[in-house]
């Protein structure tokens, strides 16, 4: 299908994690979900052809549902790991056979419709862009607020010990608990820089803040020196 033709259309979005798959039917025109999401727990181990069966599981329920898209239309897939030139170079919380395969081919063949792979965090990225000038058209933003906290798990779903915790899994962990808050920080800073009470909170659902939480350097950030107005309630 064109590019022209379907950027605008809904379409079938797939996200891999290490506990789970989970799809949506998106409408790209204002980037919400069409319908509720569905998702399937990632197998165990987590080889290139157990996702990959997954993925098509997902994608098979979704496109049953009368807010799918054509037969045939582009899936996008976000993954856990460095892709380059569609091939995969590091593996987060999933198997290492996933190391030097190309997904997106993978995929593709499984599927029998095109697909388009892309790290997970530089997904989260582009979102965060998108999501700016949103905002920007709807008038403005006085809170930011960052909810995206995650924890290393193992594979079979628990808590991660200090014996299982890899390289690769304190990566994806940093890239989202640290290097994505100053990246969606910075992608809406000029949008808080507009208010006249800008405030940042930085929060999860099942961890605590960072230890030594940087809330006066946010403040800079946000000000560039200048102390934050505060709306005060007026005396009656």
């Amino acid at each position: 299908m064109d590019e022209k033709l379907h950027k605008n259309l809904p379409l079938i979005g797939i996200d891999i994690g290490g506990t789970g798959i989970k799809g949506g039917i998106v409408d790209l025109k204002n980037g919400t979900l069409l319908c509720a999401p569905f998702r399937v727990p990632t197998p165990q181990p987590a080889t290139p052809e157990s996702v990959a069966e997954a993925v098509a599981l997902v994608v098979a329920e979704l496109s049953a549902r009368p807010e799918a898209p054509a037969a045939g239309s582009p899936v996008g897939v976000t993954f856990p790991g460095i892709i380059q030139h569609g091939v995969v170079h590091s593996a987060a919380n999933v198997d290492k056979s996933w190391l030097n395969t190309d997904i997106g081919a993978l995929l593709t063949a499984r599927l029998g419709r095109p697909v388009e792979v892309i790290n997970d965090a530089d997904a989260a990225g582009l979102a965060e862009a998108a999501a700016a000038q949103t905002i920007e058209a709807d008038g403005g933003l006085d809170v930011l607020v960052n909810n995206a906290g995650i924890e290393g798990r193992a594979r079979n779903g628990g808590v991660a010990g200090a014996a299982e915790v890899t390289a690769d899994m304190m990566r994806t962990l940093f890239e989202t608990n640290v290097f994505g808050v100053v990246r969606v920080i910075h992608a809406f800073r000029p949008l808080l820089q507009r208010s006249t009470a800008p405030v940042v909170v930085n929060l999860s659902s099942g961890l605590p803040p960072l230890p030594g939480s940087p809330r006066r350097a946010r403040r800079h950030m946000l000000t560039q020196g200048s102390p934050i107005r505060r709306r005060r309630p007026r005396s009656t």
